[in-house]
């Protein structure tokens, strides 16, 4: 079933005077109440059956198995891995199988995602979201969702980082 849902994102997004292109295509996306292609193979390499907090981008459409809603820094998050897919879909597929086999090039993919996320946060977020928000994206960036390719502590660092520079 597809929703044209900007569930979450409607009315907490919206209207945001600077909102970045992340945020912009993040409400772009449909949600589809499903599982993605090559759902199978996902879960398999990621060992993530039945897990019901997984969600998966796939170009213009975000895929949310369980449940529709969706917090608005998930919405940057996926819209991220959206533009970096591209909306044809021999080259989502191949994106995927990528990301799947290529360590190195999931991590990269998922820095730039995570840090777009603790943009968002740092932006919009309420205190607590703000306070936290570098320990919590930064926990997940380094934890066995991505393979544990870096220390909680250099995540944070990585997150930091813009444009070589830390912030």
């Amino acid at each position: 079933t597809e929703c044209m849902a900007r569930i979450v994102s409607q009315g907490v997004l919206e209207g945001k005077a600077n909102a970045s292109p992340s945020t912009t295509n993040a409400m772009n996306q449909t949600i589809i109440i499903d599982k993605p292609p090559l759902y199978d193979e996902i879960a398999a390499v990621f060992r993530i059956y039945g897990r019901r907090d997984i969600i998966f981008s796939w170009g213009e459409k975000i895929y949310a198995p369980y449940d529709p809603i969706i917090a608005p820094e998930n919405l940057v998050h996926e819209a991220v891995h959206g533009q970096q897919q591209t909306n044809v879909e021999a080259k989502i597929r191949d994106w995927w199988k990528r990301y799947m086999e290529d360590l190195t090039f999931r991590f990269d993919e998922e820095t730039v995602a995570h840090r777009a996320e603790y943009e968002w946060l740092m932006k919009h977020g309420n205190r607590a979201q703000r306070r936290s928000a570098l320990k919590d994206v930064s926990m997940r960036l380094s934890g066995p969702l991505y393979g544990h390719v870096c220390k909680p502590a250099q995540a944070r660092t990585i997150l930091r980082k813009e444009n070589g520079r830390i912030q």
